[in-house]
């Protein structure tokens, strides 16, 4: 007894005793604290999913969807729109009035209307657009198109001045190139696409030049104007009526005929570097060895004439993908003096 009193007066004792009462309040206290505010804590139950069936939106009326436009819902904004748009996108009667505003010489109002036919189309409702009505709308726009503003030149290979065009007369090939790239060429050759508007695009004076700068633009471009060009390149009544307007000549229209794809390959680059001059091979001259002129001559050379050469280097490539490392056909004589 009289050594647990004197445990008692052990200032460390003391301590350590008050250190774990505090430690034991704390601890309380937090608990119940954290017992309150989870008691007293209000939760809301989540918002069950809607789903607006097609009874519900046909039952929408327009002055209903008109302010349901304004509302500061994103998402309920968005529905309305596409609602509207599929109204408008089943409704003959706004298509036709829509093209109908496209054929207008007020530039305003055509590419408004442009605009709309762009926002309740896309590609499962393109079909509507598939008529004859329809093309020849188009058509009539990018005549006009061409009266609003001066065009540039087609005469350089390497410059693409598509995206300088004007934005209506970028959305009339956007809906003539999915057009024909869903379905056909022979409603837009049938509506005089060819004559009224691609023949009079500056390709040039003469025939030849005008040929050549076409075949370029076809060749070096990457744009939906060279989508369409190539496409009519690829159909008979397109190579008819470009041949009509002397955009490819009578050849050039035999040869896609027979190769409408144009999946070949062609040498793009050739690169020869000759030997040292006096160096010899065998007793004959590298410097006078007569160098290959083509991919024909090139294959049909002996060992003997390919030993001649020090070095030589081909690429390959159709011109439909980037240059890469294995396009790079090198051939080195190992016997010649490094």
């Amino acid at each position: 007894m009289l050594s647990f009193m004197l445990l008692l007066r052990d200032d460390r004792v003391v301590l350590a005793g008050l250190g774990l009462a505090s430690a034991s309040i704390i601890s309380v206290a937090i608990a119940l604290v954290t017992f309150y505010r989870d008691e007293t804590q209000i939760t809301t139950a989540p918002p069950k999913p809607q789903f607006i069936t097609q009874e519900t939106e046909d039952a929408l009326k327009p002055d209903t969807l008109e302010s349901l436009l304004g509302h500061y819902n994103y998402s309920i904004r968005e529905t309305s729109a596409r609602i509207i748009c599929d109204r408008a996108a089943i409704d003959s009667t706004t298509i036709d009035s829509l093209l109908y505003g496209i054929t207008r010489r007020d530039y305003e109002e055509r590419i408004k209307c442009l605009k709309a036919l762009a926002l309740i189309t896309d590609y499962y409702s393109l079909r509507l657009l598939h008529t004859r009505k329809c093309c020849s709308a188009l058509v009539r726009c990018l005549e006009l198109c061409m009266e609003d503003m001066e065009h540039e030149n087609l005469d350089n290979k390497y410059y693409d001045e598509y995206f300088l065009r004007d934005m209506s007369e970028r959305l009339c090939l956007m809906f003539i190139s999915q057009l024909m790239a869903k379905y056909d060429t022979r409603i837009l050759v049938e509506t005089k696409f060819v004559e009224k508007w691609l023949a009079r695009q500056k390709w040039g004076d003469a025939d030849e030049e005008k040929q050549r700068n076409f075949k370029n633009y076809v060749e070096f471009k990457n744009n939906r104007l060279k989508d369409i060009c190539k496409q009519l390149q690829e159909s008979r009544d397109g190579r008819k009526a470009l041949e009509k307007v002397r955009l490819i000549s009578r050849a050039r229209a035999t040869e896609l005929e027979n190769n409408p794809t144009g999946n070949r390959v062609s040498v793009i680059l050739e690169i020869q570097v000759p030997a040292r001059e006096g160096r010899t091979d065998e007793g004959v001259d590298i410097s006078l060895a007569p160098q290959p002129q083509s991919l024909a001559e090139r294959i049909e050379n002996s060992s003997a004439d390919v030993r001649r050469q020090h070095r030589e280097a081909m690429v390959l490539n159709d011109g439909t993908r980037p240059f890469e490392r294995g396009d790079i056909i090198e051939s080195r004589n190992r016997e010649s003096p490094s």
